[in-house]
Parts: C-alpha cells; structure tokens; sequence
C-alpha cells in the first residue's frame, strides 16, 4: 500500500525503508512524501491490459474538466433536450424523453462530441503556444527592466 497524506511519518519512512530508499532522518512529511511520489510504481489499470489485449487506445481525460470531456457535452444536450421537449413535469415523461434522446444517439451524433472536443483541446494548445512564446519573454523581460531601474 503506498502511502499516502493520511498516513503517519513513521508508516512513510518505512515503506521507503522497504524499498532501501535512503533518506535523511531530518526529512519532514513532505518530503517524506516527495520521495514516495518519486519512486512509487506507475499506476496500472485493468482497462489499459484489456485495450492493448484489443489493440484499443485508452484516453485518460482530466477530472472534472467539462470542455474536455465528451461525455460532459452529452449529457448537457440530453438535458437541453428535456428542457425543451418537456411540457408535462412528470417523471415518467422525462424518462421517456431521456430515452428518445438515447435511441436518437448514433455514431455521428457521438463522433461529433469527439471533434467537437478535440477542437476545444487544439485552442488550449495554441493559447497555452502563444503564451509561452510571446507573452511570458514579455513579462521576464518587463521584470528585468523593473530590477534595474530600482538599482
């Protein structure tokens, strides 16, 4: 078991002990945890031996990260759908909504949330470009003017 914040400085240094990490015996927790982060084992899922079993690639998305998640801009349009077709309030009716919406899924319909997504990851990128290559030498060099002004 690796150890994680909850566990107690001791349980931590011996798990490294286990593992003839060496460490300084000054070392906080943090630290101590550091260490664990460095040399723990990668994670291994089951899916991931099923998919290369299958020759599928696995995709890991980020956690509650909305515009990068596919299945996120579905279930906003299954519940744009009720809200729209939805005249009676009742609970039978939106399940029968729901599932209209459902049979009304196809694969175009899927591989559309796919692109629509891989679009909004392709504008990250370019942002997250242009910021590193024209925006932060900006401000690095409106930093070192500021220090030797002071001087």
């Amino acid at each position: 078991m690796i150890p994680k914040r909850a566990s107690t400085k001791a349980e931590i240094q011996q798990w490294l002990k286990d593992r003839k990490i060496h460490f300084p015996e000054k070392f906080i927790k943090a630290q101590l945890l550091e260490l664990v982060g460095a040399n723990c084992p990668p994670k291994e899922y089951i899916s991931d031996q099923i998919g290369k079993k299958y020759d599928i690639e696995i995709f890991r998305l980020p956690k509650l990260h909305c515009s990068l998640n596919p299945i996120e801009l579905s279930w906003n349009n299954l519940k744009q759908f009720v809200r729209d077709q939805n005249t009676t309030f009742r609970q039978h009716d939106v399940k029968q909504l729901i599932e209209q919406f459902m049979v009304a899924m196809d694969d175009k319909r899927a591989t559309s949330y796919f692109h629509h997504v891989h679009g909004i990851e392709e504008m990250y990128k370019t942002a997250d470009a242009i910021m590193e290559e024209d925006i932060e030498p900006q401000l690095r060099s409106d930093s070192e003017e500021t220090d030797s002004d002071d001087e």
